[in-house]
């Protein structure tokens, strides 16, 4: 099976909410064949994330069997890093919502959203004291500049934390204690992970350089972190909270991991993962913490980021109620698809700087083919963002996109895109297929060069609603 990559599904660590039907069987996600390397496992609680569906960032909640979904938040700009309060009942979450980036808190369900600060730097990675009466979290002046702060639960008596000649982030406060831990630079001079005791006792540094994202497990015995201490890519590490018994996580040393979240019962950890860091498309995992073993959510790769995980209080009542059809929108930068003709070259006008070109020098053939992986039943449309030129005549044939499946025998929808079709040369167009599956089938979307001009293409954007069943 050819490799896939960029797949965008929302949401956390691949858990699915349909009921996928192939041959003589049904299949659900607590029940699919995973394979040697997964572990299909009955997981507890919900789970808050962030993720884009519309263009910018909104807040997401499931229920950790994959039995409900339902969105928290639903304007035009970004919506960011959710975290339960420790009694389930809240969400405190960063939001640019009336222009820098703010504190917010609101219900588990979604509703009474509340703005707690009101300051001109950006405020961003909140979190909750264990008793629910503060949250601490980071204040940035300026990129290069900032520092950590704790505040009431109301937003009132924020007090800095930490002196002028250190700068903090990703505060994480301990379930069992006055301690906060911390990703820590001091005078500027290398970062690392610290515990920050509030009643004003020194820092104490429990890892090296570049580590950042702490979590505390539910005891308080360990905390997962990001560190790069075994590669160049960052990895999910755990250790015990005096800094003692470090071990990297994850096997597939191919992978970029970041935002760990621990499970209510402290077996698993959820986390968000890439393979290569410049792919806008992060998709979410979990992994066993006794063995390491990935735990498989559901049969398809889904997507999101900035996870957390918590028993929470949001009712079958409300999830009922506001739950959505499952949204999908998966981006697919042809610098990282397959192709059988032309060359990746430099571009300012594509969407990530680069895109794939063939011209008339150039041999007929696919300049894109992927994923080729199951999707779902659903509407589908699919937007391949395209631009032409050097074409002689209007009429020919530049060149044909389709969706394909039978491993490219068979076109569920083909469009041939002629020189007429495209309204300025050398200007990037969406031309739009529509579709329909009424079951789950293997999938590739395709565009094929006749070599008659100079064609670019850029991406291949793919959004859908899919079947939905509680």
């Amino acid at each position: 099976m050819r490799r896939l990559r960029n797949i965008f599904m929302i949401l956390v660590g691949g858990i699915c909410f349909f009921t996928l039907k192939t041959g003589e069987e049904s299949i659900t996600w607590a029940q699919a064949e995973v394979g040697s390397s997964h572990i299909t496992q009955t997981l507890p609680g919900k789970i808050v994330f962030q993720a884009e569906t519309d263009g910018d960032r909104e807040i997401y909640a499931i229920q950790a069997d994959g039995s409900h979904f339902v969105q928290l938040t639903d304007n035009a700009v970004a919506d960011e890093y959710p975290r339960w309060s420790p009694d389930g009942e809240q969400i405190v979450f960063t939001s640019n919502r009336d222009g820098n980036y703010e504190i917010y808190v609101m219900d588990a369900d979604g509703e009474n959203q509340r703005r707690l600060t009101h300051r001109a730097t950006d405020d961003k990675e909140p979190d909750w004291s264990p008793d629910g009466k503060q949250i601490s979290f980071t204040s940035y002046s300026r990129p290069d500049e900032f520092h950590l702060a704790v505040m009431k639960a109301d937003g009132t008596e924020l007090r800095r934390i930490l002196p002028n000649h250190e700068k903090g982030n990703w505060p994480a406060w301990s379930p069992v204690g006055n301690v906060i831990a911390c990703a820590v630079t001091r005078y500027n001079l290398a970062w690392g992970l610290h515990l920050l005791n509030l009643d004003n006792t020194p820092l104490v540094r429990i890892t090296g350089s570049g580590d950042m994202q702490p979590a505390w497990s539910p005891d308080g015995q360990r905390i997962a972190y990001v560190s790069r201490q075994n590669t160049s890519k960052p990895s999910i590490w755990v250790m015990n909270a005096d800094g003692s018994a470090k071990r990297d996580m994850l096997t597939d040393k191919n992978v970029e991991a970041l935002g760990p979240a621990w499970s209510p019962d402290g077996k698993y950890l959820v986390y968000a993962q890439s393979r290569d860091r410049r792919d806008p498309n992060w998709e979410l995992a979990a992994i066993s913490v006794e063995d390491q073993q990935p735990v498989k959510f559901a049969e398809y790769p889904l997507q999101g980021i900035a996870p957390d995980w918590h028993g929470g209080s949001i009712s079958e009542d409300i999830f009922a109620r506001k739950g959505i059809p499952w949204p999908l929108r998966i981006i697919y930068e042809t610098e990282y698809a397959p192709h059988s003709t032309g060359k990746y070259r430099r571009d300012p006008e594509a969407l990530n700087d680069r895109a794939l070109v063939a011209d008339k020098d150039s041999k007929q053939g696919l300049m894109s083919y992927d994923p080729y992986t199951i999707f779902p039943p659903g509407e589908y449309t699919v937007n391949f963002r395209i631009k032409a030129s050097d074409y002689d005549k209007k009429e020919t044939p530049l060149v044909r996109i389709d969706v394909a499946t039978n491993r490219g025998r068979t076109q569920l929808e083909q469009q041939d895109l002629r020189g007429v079709d495209f309204q300025k040369k050398d200007r990037y167009q969406e031309f739009e297929i529509a579709f329909v599956l009424e079951e789950p089938q293997k999938l590739e979307f395709r565009v094929w060069f006749f070599a008659t001009g100079t064609v670019w293409v850029d991406r291949i954007t793919v959004t859908a609603k899919l079947s939905y069943h509680q």
